[in-house]
């Protein structure tokens, strides 16, 4: 199989946000067709990409849906804000704001009628470079 640490992981996401059975495939560059997120594909590099709830400080409709992602482990860090200039009626369309304006972030899905923001792995590595362990994200009407 040739040394596959050459390669990046990708998964693939259904409708609902759950991870395809046997989806997992090594390449260089990320899938164009399907809703493929990179994962990280050896345990002895992990970082934590645990789901995190996005806390919705606006009441839809959500004229220019935003997004701050910060840390929260007791050191303070500047939050890291992205603005969009897209509407949000519900939550499910905030979902699909931010999945289309905010792809760098990584994936957004909703379960149970809240909405969960999985960090990419790139995200993921720098605060767990910063030795941050734990991560906060807030929509607003900017």
């Amino acid at each position: 199989m040739g040394n596959l640490r050459d390669l990046k992981a990708f998964v693939r996401y259904d409708g609902s946000g759950r991870v395809v059975a046997g989806s997992l495939i090594f390449r260089k560059k990320k899938p164009t067709i399907g809703n493929f997120q990179q994962i990280q594909a050896f345990k002895c590099c992990n970082v934590d990409q645990t789901p995190v709830l996005v806390d919705i400080e606006s009441e839809f409709p959500i004229g220019n849906a935003s997004i701050g992602i910060q840390p929260q482990d007791g050191d303070w860090y500047q939050p890291m804000y992205s603005y969009s200039d897209s509407s949000a009626a519900d939550i499910y369309e905030l979902a699909t704001v931010f999945n289309t304006n905010f792809k760098n972030l990584g994936f957004f899905n909703v379960v149970d009628g809240d909405l969960y923001w999985t960090p990419s792995i790139q995200l993921a590595e720098f605060y767990a470079a910063n030795h941050t362990t734990e991560l906060s994200a807030y929509a607003f009407n900017d």
